[in-house]
């Protein structure tokens, strides 16, 4: 009796007689009581006062208690509120009618009152029991989450030093022979212009010194048969061509860099269109033969965050862009200001995403694609870093037509942690 003290119990039914009496019995056990002449004023004080349990008559003026049953159950304030009919009408059809509303239990007036009491118990124990499971499994789903998000932090963890050291490996290792082809090929196109100066000083000591005739159409013929003219424009273009490729290789190189330095970084005033353009340049071969690049960047501040990070944001965008086109197309590239946010949106024109994975594509490990071919981390690893950063990535897509994701940063941060210091 005792674990039911102060627990609310409200009774309905038409007959003040039947009310008092109930009120009067459950009083002495305990038990607070709310009373309700109507199924209308019922429901009303059912949403006003959520009593533990309900006591409900069936044959009243106005709804009837099955109908009553069915709004209240209909309700979400309501709904888990355990109801229990008490009625004359004892035909089975009648009981199958009440459980079918919603109730819990049916008694037949001409019951004890004990009988009552037991039931009330019994309803209010299991909704206990009910409770208390879904708390339980409401704190082991917040551990299994938390778990896995910790899983996740170390897999990401162990996977940015594994491509953090290949990346810094390569990045050392590209660096070497750029650096001699590029002071070669200055030093080469330094030689090319002095063998130009040369064979000019030639050509024009030969129109005054030469009168032979057959010398001369000599001469001519071999200019001809060589393209003199052609070289001597080409040869400066190629070279220029060259340097300006040794130069890209150079940005990679750093780009590398930065990314195997990303988790050493700390937060940084940093420009996304860079990081955007960093990112390009990494994934520019798995681009090039499949979709033509489009640029549509607004005006953007600088902002707060952690350069590298953001860049591989940007980079699994892109390679999923492109991993979404099956033979050509396009991948548009918008930026702009909305408040005190900014926005970053990489759209293709790919295969799109079915809408029953919509809501699944940024949970850790799920992927679409075939075993062997990806981890189902990108997306996940993605929304962790921008999360970190205070900001979203929202997604629109539709299969057939494509994939737009949109990544939302503040311009200052508003999160506690690493990107305050």
């Amino acid at each position: 009796m005792h674990d039911f003290q102060g627990k609310s119990i409200l009774i309905v039914d038409d007959a003040e007689l039947n009310r008092l009496i109930l009120a009067d019995y459950l009083g002495g056990l305990g038990f607070n009581t709310l009373l309700a002449a109507d199924g209308t004023e019922a429901i009303q004080r059912a949403a006003l006062a959520h009593p533990d349990l309900i006591l409900l008559d069936v044959i009243m003026p106005g709804i009837d208690g099955f109908e009553t049953c069915r709004r209240l159950k209909a309700a979400s304030s309501t709904q888990d509120i355990p109801v229990i009919f008490m009625t004359a009408l004892a035909e089975t059809k009648d009981k199958v009618t009440g459980f079918e509303a919603g109730g819990s239990d049916y008694v037949v007036k001409g019951f004890e009152l004990e009988e009552v009491a037991a039931r009330i118990k019994l309803h209010l124990s299991l909704c206990a029991m009910r409770k208390q499971i879904e708390s339980q499994n409401s704190e082991l789903k917040a551990a299994i989450l938390a778990q896995e998000k910790l899983h996740l932090q170390l897999l990401q963890s162990e996977k940015m030093a594994s491509i953090g050291q290949l990346a810094a490996g390569v990045a050392h290792e590209i660096n070497n022979p750029v650096g001699f082809v590029t002071s070669n090929l200055g030093t080469l196109g330094r030689y090319g212009l002095q063998l130009l100066e040369l064979l000019d000083c030639y050509e024009s000591l030969q129109k005054q010194w030469c009168a032979a005739p057959e010398v001369l159409e000599t001469t001519r013929q071999a200019r001809l048969r060589l393209d003199l003219d052609f070289l001597r424009s080409d040869m400066p273009s190629l070279i220029n061509e060259s340097q300006e490729g040794l130069r890209r290789v150079q940005r990679i190189v750093q780009n590398l860099k930065d990314f195997a330095q990303a988790s050493q970084q700390p937060p940084d005033r940093l420009d996304l269109h860079a990081c955007l353009e960093n990112a390009l340049n990494m994934t520019a071969s798995a681009l090039k033969h499949k979709a033509r690049i489009i640029k549509e960047f607004g005006e953007l501040p600088m902002i707060k965050g952690i350069a590298p990070q953001l860049s591989q944001v940007f980079l699994n965008l892109l390679i999923n862009a492109a991993q979404a086109i099956e033979k050509s197309g396009a991948i548009t590239l918008r930026s702009g200001r909305q408040g005190d946010q900014v926005w970053v949106e990489i759209a293709d024109t790919g295969c799109g995403i079915p809408a029953a994975n919509l809501k699944r594509v940024f949970d850790p490990f799920f992927t679409t694609r075939p075993v062997g071919s990806g981890t189902g981390l990108g997306l996940s690893v993605c929304h962790g870093i921008i999360s970190q950063h205070g900001g979203r990535i929202e997604l629109h897509s539709e299969v057939g037509r494509g994939s737009r994701f949109r990544v939302w940063l503040p311009v200052v941060p508003r999160v506690a942690g690493s990107l305050s210091t």
